[in-house]
């Protein structure tokens, strides 16, 4: 069964150390779990809102760089994002949003998806407000880059998904315009999207299952990965605990593991 993971903020997101936990635990009981990485193909990020969302290429390496070292340690491989959008739909993005009339902009829609929609707690995050006022140049200008930023993930993600049909999906955030954009594909495309998300008032991660709907709390939280070794056999039996009540939420086995050896 093909398993994808993807945390386009890495550990700048309180539910990635979960996510990755549980990563690093399906790898060792016989599944491949790849990290698909956000690497770069957007306007603006949502880590940037500490930036005063400019984005550079300072933080989008050192993003990168934290994406990579997660996937190091739960020993997974890496599919990088950008090679499912081209050169030419990154221009061709560029210019149709250019060029639309700053009233049309809440309305754009692709293949039947509210682009703004996707994108609008991201820009409440910003602003504060749900709705944006277009007559404000700043508000304007905020929601093209998000827009654009949407519509090349869209595309990315579809062609991502077209190409590699995982089963499971798992998703930290699930409120910003990346991962919200990716888990939307993730349905069209019929694969099963998992959303882990930090939840403030029980200080858990709760991770829903976004085809049935139901969540769990996970109340085991690992802010750094690193502060754990790599081998789940060294793990605490509390954490075992936590990851096979994952595991047996999503159904998930291992009988993978016996595959293998039979043969």
């Amino acid at each position: 069964m093909k398993i994808s993971i993807f945390a386009p903020q890495a550990s700048y997101s309180p539910e990635a150390g979960t996510l990755f936990l549980f990563s690093r635990y399906l790898r060792d009981i016989g599944y491949l779990p790849k990290l698909v990485t956000n690497n770069g193909i957007f306007s603006i990020l949502e880590t940037d809102v500490d930036k005063t969302w400019k984005q550079s290429v300072v933080p989008c390496l050192a993003c990168l760089g934290e994406q990579k070292r997660l996937a190091e340690w739960a020993d997974s491989e890496i599919d990088e994002l950008s090679k499912y959008l081209f050169p030419t739909e990154v221009r061709e993005t560029k210019r149709w949003i250019e060029k639309q009339k700053a009233e049309r902009l809440l309305q754009l829609e692709v293949k039947g998806l509210n682009l703004f929609e996707l994108a609008k707690e991201s820009f409440t995050s910003r602003f504060g407000m749900i709705i944006p006022d277009m007559n404000n140049i700043s508000h304007e200008t905020m929601v093209r880059r998000l827009l654009l930023s949407v519509s090349r993930m869209l595309i990315a993600s579809r062609r991502y998904f077209n190409h590699n049909s995982p089963k499971l999906t798992f998703i930290a955030g699930g409120q910003d315009f990346i991962s919200r954009s990716f888990a939307v594909e993730a349905v069209k495309h019929q694969v099963n999207p998992a959303v882990f998300s930090w939840e403030p008032s029980a200080r858990a991660v709760r991770i829903t299952n976004c085809k049935t709907n139901e969540s769990v709390l996970c109340e085991f939280i690992v802010e750094d990965v690193a502060m754990l070794r790599p081998e789940p056999k060294t793990w605490p039996e509390e954490v075992h605990a936590e990851m096979q009540t994952l595991a047996n939420f999503f159904d998930i086995s291992q009988y993978q593991l016996e595959l293998p050896m039979a043969r």
